[in-house]
């Protein structure tokens, strides 16, 4: 009797055990759905809630560490990203896209030969996809590996014919090796594929460089070259405020250490003591927020004050030049700071002779407004003085004609 019991008992622990077992699987497959959906509809929070309630149920999932990798890699996470996708690696680690997003993290980290191994990983595994064998083509060029390079971007560019990315880095790859014909080719083919970017702009105006097309090079810098050292030069005013928000790198030296605060895939376009072109990026990265808020005070107080002056002028007839005046010192101002915008004019002196005439031009309008009113008053009373003579002078004279006319008499 106890025998059976016994056996009875564990027969129900065993559809027990088997019964959690496929509930675990059914609510597996459910999150990953969930988190399979959220991925594709770009709603990012919802996938990490759903991958991270399936790595519950299975802490090994190969699918959920893989989708977590690429959520945080799309959020901007690349720590957390980094650690998913090296853990998904430990489970499956044959997985082609796998391998190509963790080289594109190594190749972020500018980690290139770990980035190399698992491009290479990525293309053993699965060579008919183009993004993998221009990945890894990428990367080889970075080496100079050129000869291995160009063949990948040979094929990939049979996969993928319209990507301008292929021709762009075959155009760099034959630049590499000084074939400056066929690097415009690729570059122009690039281009006619919808390629657009600044770099594309800047390496295809080198190579007509090299090539003699001065001209045509010069259309090509214009285009985004002198706009991508303005780019530079306010990043590094950006990176200087970040790391010295309150009294920035000191007045004045900016040119001195901007090169240091330069990323480094636009230093190509800048040569050390460049100066900013934006008198505000200059202020808060030479100043930081304390000096950008009292020059912005300075400002907004003069602004005030020539608005409170040609209201007062205006509303007097004797004070009408004043008021105009106080008009053109705005206007002057104004135009100024709007071409500060394209200048490194923090130290220039025509801001700061504008505000002084601002600051003095308030206590002439009391002055002239007093000097008027006692002009007036004398006016006043020089006209009461010269009507009061004449009128004691017709009495003096109506005075001696009755004298006469009764003497006559």
């Amino acid at each position: 009797m106890k025998k059976m019991k016994i056996k009875q008992l564990i027969i129900c622990l065993f559809l027990l055990f088997l019964y959690v077992q496929v509930a675990a699987q059914d609510s597996l497959k459910i999150y990953l759905q969930k988190g399979g959906k959220g991925l594709l509809d770009k709603d990012f929070d919802k996938a990490e809630r759903n991958f991270l309630s399936a790595l519950r149920f299975s802490p090994a999932s190969f699918i959920a560490l893989k989708n977590l990798g690429v959520v945080y890699s799309a959020t901007g996470d690349q720590k957390k990203a980094k650690e998913y996708f090296e853990n998904a690696n430990k489970v499956n680690s044959v997985d082609a896209e796998l391998n190509n997003n963790l080289g594109v993290i190594y190749s972020n980290e500018n980690n290139i030969l770990k980035a190399i191994a698992h491009f290479e990983k990525a293309v053993g595994y699965d060579s008919t996809k183009a993004l993998y064998l221009t990945s890894l083509a990428q990367e080889y060029s970075k080496v100079r590996q050129i000869g291995r390079a160009i063949p990948l971007l040979y094929k990939a560019r049979k996969l993928d014919a319209v990507n301008p990315l292929i021709s762009y880095i075959l155009g760099n790859c034959y630049a590499e090796s000084n074939s400056y014909d066929s690097a415009k080719f690729y570059y122009l083919d690039s281009k006619s594929k919808g390629g657009n970017s600044w770099e594309l702009n800047y390496f295809l105006g080198r190579v007509r460089e090299k090539l003699g097309e001065n001209e045509l090079a010069i259309e090509n810098y214009e285009e985004d070259a002198s706009a991508m050292g303005r780019v530079a030069t306010n990043q590094a005013a950006i990176n200087m405020a970040k790391a010295h928000p309150l009294l920035g790198v000191g007045a004045g030296n900016f040119n001195n250490v901007f090169f240091n605060y330069t990323p480094d895939e636009l230093r190509q376009f800048v040569e050390p003591g460049k100066s900013i072109h934006n008198v505000f990026l200059q202020i808060v990265s030479e100043t930081g927020l304390i000096g950008l808020l009292l020059f912005s005070l300075i400002l907004f107080k003069s602004f005030i004050d020539v608005m409170t002056l040609r209201r007062r002028c205006f509303r007097e007839n004797s004070l009408n030049s004043l008021g105009y005046k106080a008009c053109g010192l705005g206007a002057a101002s104004f135009g100024y700071l709007v071409a500060l915008q394209f200048l490194p004019g923090a130290y220039y002196s025509y801001i700061y002779i504008f505000i002084p005439l601002i600051a003095a031009s308030k206590p002439m309008q009391y002055e002239k407004a007093s000097v008027t009113s006692e002009v007036k008053e004398q006016a006043e009373k020089q006209r009461k003085s010269f009507l009061d003579g004449i009128s004691d002078s017709i009495a003096k004279w109506q005075t001696n004609r009755n004298i006469r006319r009764f003497e006559e008499k």
